[in-house]
């Protein structure tokens, strides 16, 4: 699955630590804008439960893509039926 955005994209310093929990930017036209930093993080959370991966690209002022690569058999082959914190995708 690939999700692009337009928006005001990330610093190259700082793609590294998009994924950290509470991690917000301070840079950009709003640094004002609201959200405590976890949308990011959870998402990883959730691909990594089911043997997936979560990348990102992006520049400043360009917007930013992420790719998210989950197993071809779906949650239940990844975890092999077990579903370790009550997590439906």
């Amino acid at each position: 699955m690939r999700v692009v955005d337009e928006g005001d994209g990330i610093a190259t310093d700082e793609l590294d630590r998009v994924f950290d929990p509470y991690f917000r930017s301070r840079r950009g036209p709003r640094p004002e804008q609201s959200g405590v930093g976890l949308g990011l993080r959870f998402v990883r959370t959730a691909v990594e439960l089911h043997d997936g991966t979560v990348h990102v690209e992006s520049e400043a002022g360009r917007g930013s893509t992420f790719r998210v690569r989950l197993p071809a058999g779906g949650p239940e082959s990844a975890t092999n039926g077990a579903d370790p914190i009550g997590l439906v995708l």
